[in-house]
C-alpha cells in the first residue's frame, strides 16, 4: 500500500494513508505511528483556511483525525489521542455526521480515563453532547441506529487488532439495542460473528452454545470462517442422516414409483404394466392368464405396501432416535441455566451481605462522628465569654465574605452565560426538568476567521470577538433571545427558551435583520475589522433544559431543529448569502412582514424530504429592515 501512495497527492493520498493505519494496526501496532503523523501533517495542510471543499472531502476530516487519534490511541499515547478525538468531534459536528461525533466521544472519553487529556472531564463532556444528540433521537430513532452501527464498528476495530474480548462487549450492547427493535435476524448474524470471535479464542463450549439457538440449517455461513463452518457441519451430523434416510425411500413421496415385476415375467418392469397386461388378457377373453397376471400385480403390491412399513417404520425410530438426542440437548441446555441461575442467586446474597455491613459500618461511623460532635459541643460551651465573642466576630465576617463570593458568583455567571439562564441556574427552577419546546434555533458564523486568526496576535483576536459579538449580545437580548453557546468564529441563540414570548420566530427573524443593517454600518464607518457574515434560522420542536448535576450544570437546547439551523448557516457559503431562513420560519411570521427573497427547495442531510428556503444577500437584507421599520 505504500507503494501505491508515490503517484498520489492531496486528499486521495489522506484517503489512502487512512486505509495503511487501518492496515498497520492489524499487523504492527508501533508502525501505525509513522503514518499516523503523515497524516496529521496532511491534515494541517490540506484543511486549514481551505475555501473550496466538496461534501466528501469536508466529512473525511473527521474520519481522518478519528483514525490518526485511533493509531495514538492504541500506542498509549493518550494525550495526543484526546487532542485529535477532540478535533474529530468538532469537525464532525460542523458537518453534522453523527457517526464520527460519537466514535470521537466515546474515544476521546477513554483517553481521558487512560490519562489522556489537560483538562480532566472535558471528554465526558463530549460524550454528554452526543447524549444530548441521541435525546433528540426520541422523537427520531437515528441516533439509536448510530448507537448501534458505531457499536459494532467498535467491536470490528477491537476484533481486527486480536481483542477478541472487547469486541464482543462491543457486539453485546448492539445486540441489546437491536433485541428493543426487534430485530432478531440482525441480533443472529452478530451472535453467529460472536461465536466465530469465540472460536478463535479457544472457547469452543461457547460458541457451540451460540449455534444451538436456532436451526442449523438456518445459518448464514456467508459471516463466519471456515473454522467455524466446520464445526457448524458437525452439527448437521443429524439432519444429514434424517435427510439421506428419506431420500433412499422415495417411495412416501412417489408411491406409483416403477417397481421390478417377479422374474418370471420377461420384459415386465413395473406393476402398472403387469396391471395393464392383465386387463388386455381379460378383454380377449383369455381368462386364466389374466388371472396369473392379477395375482403377481396383487403380490407385488402387498410387496411394496410391506416395503413402504418398513421404510417408515425406519424413519420413524430415525426421527425418535434425533428427538431423543434434542431433548438431551435441551437437557443439558436447562441444567446449565439452573447452574448459572444459582451462581446468580449466590452473588445477589453476597452483594445484599456486603450492602448490610457496609451499612453497619456507615452507622457506626456515623455515631462516632455523633459523638465526636456532641463532645466538641461541650467543649465549646466551656469555653469563657472572650473566646466565644470572638468565634461569633469569625463568624459574622465568615458570613460578610461568602456573602461577597455569593455576589461574584452571581455577576460572574451572568457574564458567561444570558441573563433568563442565569436567572433559572441561580433561582435553582426546575433543575432537572427537561420540555419540549417549539423555538426558533439561530447559527451565526463569520465569514474568513481562521485566515484572520493566523496574522493577529491574541490579544487582537480577543479585542476583534468583543467588537464583534459585543452589539450582536446587544440585539439577541433586546428581541428576547439567549445565546447558548459562542463557538469561536460564531454562536448559537435560541428564541423561546428557557423563557417564551408571544412570537419567538418573529422576534428572531427580525433579530437577524437587525445583526446584518448594524454589521453593515460598522463596515462602512470601519468601527470594526471588515466582516462578512452569515446566518441560519429554522424553527421547531426540541428538547430543553438543565443537563448535569449539582456540580456541573448547563442549559442545553438539543433536536433535529438545532441540526437544521446550522446546516441552513452552511448553506450561506454556497449561495453566497448571508441570511436563510426555512419555511417554518415563514409560516410564523405576520403578514406584513413576510420577505421577498429568493425562494430555493434543498436536501438536507438526515431529512428524507427537500426543505424550501427563502435566501438573501446583504443588500436585500438591508432594504427588507427599512420596509419593516416603515411599519
Amino acid at each position: 500500500m505504500a507503494r501505491d501512495m508515490r503517484d498520489l497527492y492531496g486528499f486521495e493520498r489522506l484517503e489512502k494513508l487512512i486505509e495503511v493505519i487501518a492496515v498497520a494496526l492489524e499487523e504492527e501496532t508501533r508502525s501505525s505511528l509513522k503514518y499516523a503523523r503523515q497524516a496529521e501533517e496532511m491534515i494541517d495542510n490540506l484543511y486549514e483556511g481551505h475555501p473550496n471543499l466538496s461534501e466528501t472531502e469536508a466529512l473525511l476530516e473527521a474520519r481522518a483525525l478519528n483514525q490518526v487519534g485511533l493509531a495514538y490511541f492504541e500506542n498509549e499515547r493518550y494525550d495526543d489521542a484526546f487532542e485529535l478525538f477532540n478535533s474529530a468531534y468538532t469537525a464532525a459536528q460542523r458537518q453534522g455526521d453523527l457517526d464520527e461525533m460519537t466514535v470521537a466521544a466515546i474515544y476521546s472519553q477513554e483517553a481521558e480515563a487512560n490519562g489522556g487529556g489537560r483538562s480532566k472531564g472535558f471528554g465526558a463532556a463530549i460524550k454528554d453532547k452526543v447524549d444530548n444528540i441521541r435525546l433528540g433521537g426520541l422523537f427520531e430513532s437515528n441516533a439509536q441506529q448510530v448507537s448501534i452501527s458505531t457499536a459494532i464498528k467498535l467491536g470490528d476495530r477491537h476484533a481486527a487488532n486480536g481483542n477478541y474480548r472487547k469486541g464482543i462487549e462491543q457486539y453485546n450492547k448492539a445486540i441489546n439495542k437491536l433485541r428493543n427493535h426487534g430485530d432478531y435476524e440482525r441480533i443472529r448474524q452478530l451472535e453467529l460473528i460472536i461465536a466465530d470471535w469465540q472460536v478463535n479464542s479457544g472457547n469452543f463450549d461457547k460458541a457451540i452454545e451460540i449455534i444451538q439457538k436456532d436451526e442449523v440449517d438456518q445459518i448464514d455461513t456467508s459471516v463466519v470462517s471456515d473454522r467455524m463452518i466446520t464445526l457448524i457441519r458437525e452439527m448437521e451430523v443429524l439432519e444429514e442422516e434424517k435427510s439421506t434416510l428419506e431420500a433412499s425411500t422415495g417411495v412416501i413421496d412417489n408411491p406409483e414409483r416403477d417397481r421390478k415385476a417377479p422374474i418370471n415375467v420377461d420384459g415386465i418392469t413395473s406393476s402398472e404394466q403387469i396391471a395393464n397386461i392383465a386387463r388386455q388378457l381379460e378383454s380377449n377373453n383369455q381368462y386364466a392368464q389374466s388371472i396369473e397376471y392379477y395375482k403377481i400385480y396383487v403380490e407385488l403390491q402387498e410387496q411394496l405396501a410391506q416395503e413402504e412399513k418398513q421404510r417408515e417404520l425406519a424413519i420413524l425410530e430415525k426421527n425418535f432416535e434425533i428427538e431423543q438426542r434434542a431433548q438431551e440437548v435441551e437437557l443439558l441446555n436447562q441444567q446449565q441455566q439452573i447452574q448459572a441461575l444459582e451462581l446468580e442467586n449466590n452473588r445477589i446474597e453476597l452483594d445484599r451481605r456486603a450492602q448490610i455491613t457496609s451499612y453497619l459500618f456507615i452507622g457506626l461511623a456515623s455515631l462516632v462522628i455523633v459523638a465526636l460532635v456532641i463532645y466538641w459541643l461541650y467543649r465549646i460551651k466551656r469555653r469563657d465569654h472572650k473566646k466565644l465573642t470572638i468565634a461569633y466576630s469569625d463568624l459574622d465576617r465568615v458570613n460578610h465574605q461568602l456573602s461577597e463570593a455569593e455576589q461574584r458568583i452571581k455577576t460572574l455567571l451572568t457574564q458567561q452565560v444570558s441573563g433568563a439562564v442565569a436567572e433559572e441556574l441561580i433561582g435553582g427552577k426546575a433543575e432537572k426538568e427537561i420540555s419540549k419546546k417549539f423555538v426558533a434555533i439561530m447559527f451565526l458564523d463569520i465569514r474568513g476567521f481562521t485566515p484572520f486568526a493566523e496574522t493577529k496576535d491574541p490579544e487582537e483576536i480577543i479585542q476583534y470577538q468583543n467588537n464583534v459579538f459585543g452589539f450582536m449580545i446587544d440585539i439577541i437580548n433586546r428581541y428576547g433571545g439567549v445565546i447558548n453557546q459562542f463557538m469561536g468564529d460564531g454562536f448559537m441563540a435560541t428564541f423561546g427558551a428557557p423563557i417564551g414570548h408571544q412570537n419567538d420566530t418573529q422576534q428572531a427573524y427580525k433579530a437577524g435583520l437587525d445583526i446584518i443593517k448594524t454589521l453593515d454600518q460598522k463596515n462602512e464607518s470601519k468601527d470594526i475589522y471588515p466582516t462578512q457574515i452569515g446566518i441560519g434560522l429554522h424553527a421547531g420542536w426540541v428538547v430543553a433544559g438543565n443537563v448535569g448535576t449539582s456540580e456541573r450544570m448547563q442549559y442545553s437546547i438539543t433536536g433535529n431543529t438545532v441540526i437544521t439551523a446550522a446546516r441552513l448557516e452552511q448553506l450561506n457559503k454556497q449561495y453566497n448569502s448571508s441570511y436563510i431562513i426555512s419555511e417554518a420560519v415563514l409560516e410564523q411570521l405576520d403578514k406584513n412582514l413576510l420577505p421577498t427573497g429568493k425562494m430555493e427547495r434543498v436536501a438536507l442531510k438526515g431529512r428524507s424530504e427537500k426543505m424550501g428556503i427563502m435566501i438573501f444577500d446583504i443588500d436585500n437584507v438591508i432594504s427588507l429592515k427599512q420596509t419593516s421599520q416603515s411599519y
